[in-house]
């Protein structure tokens, strides 16, 4: 191939080629070498953490295919349940995981670039007779110098989920578990004072509410 310069030329700019060749099998090194570093740049960029596939639309994954719908939760006048729900909050798509105190959810890469998480619960003391829940979950974050004041937090997202005998699991131990609850972050992400609340209500009315706050001590 010919590579064009510029040359003074009787004080004038003159515009000259000169051929320029390069070697076949040089040519294909270099080829071969870029394609290398460009999959590697692009593998790293898109790579979803957690170990999650990028070519997956997470919402496959979530147990209700990321859509809302309460309508389907029944209360039963008829139970004679009382007291509260015996809940652990924890994350995970497939496995488990309880959350301390202050501990958050992992965050995780989407195809999009978005972020989300992934919820899960566990009921310690279900009513096995009828295996449905109502779940509410709540992002928030804080700004402000003092995030002492409850005012001082903003609703980052709300998801609201009925889970059921066909989506729970019952551990050995009898207890119902969710995972699979996918809940899309925004200004979550970027803020240090972070937290995620939790409500969960059964057919007979029993109700808990636990938090997960990253100023916790």
């Amino acid at each position: 191939m010919n590579v064009r310069y510029a040359e003074r030329v009787n004080g004038s700019d003159a515009r000259r080629s000169l051929p320029l060749t390069v070697p076949l099998a040089s040519a294909s090194v270099l080829a071969s070498v870029l394609a290398s570093v460009l999959a590697s740049v692009l593998g790293v960029a898109c790579q979803p953490g957690g170990g999650e596939d990028a070519t997956t639309d997470p919402c496959e994954n979530d147990f209700n295919g990321c859509a809302e719908n309460t309508t389907t939760f029944e209360e039963d006048p008829s139970c004679t349940l009382d007291g509260d729900l015996e809940i652990v909050m924890g994350q995970g798509e497939t496995t488990f995981s309880a959350l301390g105190p202050s501990e958050l959810p992992e965050l995780q890469w989407g195809l999009q670039g978005g972020q989300h998480v992934w919820m899960a619960v566990q009921v310690h003391n279900p009513d096995l007779d009828r295996r449905q829940l109502k779940i509410r979950l709540e992002l928030k974050f804080c700004t402000a110098a003092d995030c002492s004041d409850p005012g001082a937090w903003e609703t980052d997202i709300i998801r609201d989920l009925v889970a059921d005998e066909t989506t729970m699991t019952l551990t050995p131990e009898g207890w119902l578990q969710q995972t699979r609850m996918l809940v899309t972050v925004f200004g979550w992400v970027t803020t240090e004072n972070r937290r995620v609340e939790m409500l969960v209500t059964d057919p007979c009315g029993r109700q808990a509410f636990v938090t997960r706050d990253s100023t916790a001590s």
